[in-house]
Order: C-alpha cells, then structure tokens, then sequence
C-alpha cells in the first residue's frame, strides 16, 4: 500500500466510525423516546384501570354502608353531622382496606391516592343519592 491508500483509509476508517457512533447515538435517542411514550402509554392505561376500580370498590362500600347504617340512622331519626362524619370516616377506612392492592399500583401511576379515594367515595355518595 502506498502512502496514499494509507491516509485514504485510515481517513475513511474515522468517518466511518463517526457514523456508526451517530448512527447508535440516534437509534438510543429514537428508542427512548418510543419507549418513553409507550411507558407512558402504559401507566396511563394502568392509571385509569386503577382509578375505575377504586370506584367500583367506593360504590360497594358506601352501598353498603347506606343499606346498613345510613338508612337505618335516618329512619330512627338519628343521623346528625356527627354520625355522617364517623360514616364517612368509616367508608375511606373500608375503601383502603378493600382496595389496598389497587392503592398500592395506584400509587406508583396516579401518585396521591388519598384524594382519589376521597373523590370516588364522594361520586359514589352523588350516585346512590341520585338512585334514592
């Protein structure tokens, strides 16, 4: 090889290897991005499956909670603001309770629970007085 082809090749050696180097630089960038977006993808389906869940397991408890002591309490001419506030403190223990493994996933997706347990207990109350 004359000293030409050496330069020649040594000099395509480098471009060579600077593209590839871009080339995987780029193909990581487009990778994370895509996986970002399906990760996100993901835990938003997660988040809303979670969510939906707690809800049902809101309207369970309170459901429960109207036929067996608000009803009875309101029949007996019982019910004061105490009493609703011990039925409602009562409900998000059952609710965290019954729904402790859903808290659990919704916690890594959602974030705070504590408002979204509040929030379904609270539907969940707006529900049943709509059915009465």
């Amino acid at each position: 090889m004359t000293n030409f082809e050496t330069q020649a090749v040594q000099a395509l050696s480098g471009v060579a290897l600077t593209s590839v180097t871009l080339g995987i630089a780029y193909a990581s960038t487009v990778a994370r991005k895509w996986l970002n977006a399906h990760l996100s993808a993901q835990q938003a389906t997660t988040a809303d499956q979670v969510v939906k869940s707690l809800q049902s397991v809101a309207d369970g408890v309170v459901n429960d909670f109207n036929q067996r002591v608000v009803n009875d309490a309101k029949a007996a001419g019982k019910w004061s603001p105490e009493l609703e506030a011990q039925v409602r403190a009562d409900a998000y223990k059952a609710v965290r309770s019954q729904g402790a493994k859903l808290i659990a996933l919704g916690s890594t997706v959602v974030g705070d629970m504590q408002s979204t347990i509040s929030s379904s207990i609270e539907s969940a109350v707006v529900k049943a007085k709509a059915k009465a």
